[in-house]
């Protein structure tokens, strides 16, 4: 496992900025769900890629089904099959 130390100022709302390359690495894009992981004791923070129950396209987790390898709702299927 590759470890990176980069520091970062939260801003007034308790925001950090991730920056672009990191999220990459991680296969993160816009609009991904991501999950956070707390060690109260060791006080560390932990964030990765949520691969829960739902839709590729668009995290709905109503009425999914499997294809090659992913979950896609009804609704993007029916997209997918008039685009």
């Amino acid at each position: 496992m590759m470890y990176a130390k980069m520091t970062r100022n939260l801003e007034s709302f308790g925001r950090v900025v991730i920056p672009k390359d990191t999220l990459t690495t991680c296969n993160i894009v816009p609009h991904d769900s991501v999950e956070f992981f707390i060690d109260a004791e060791s006080r560390t923070i932990a964030l990765r890629k949520y691969s829960g129950h739902s839709c590729t396209f668009c995290n709905s987790s109503e009425e999914l089904s499997h294809f090659k390898g992913s979950l896609i709702c009804k609704n993007c299927t029916y997209t997918l099959k008039i685009i």
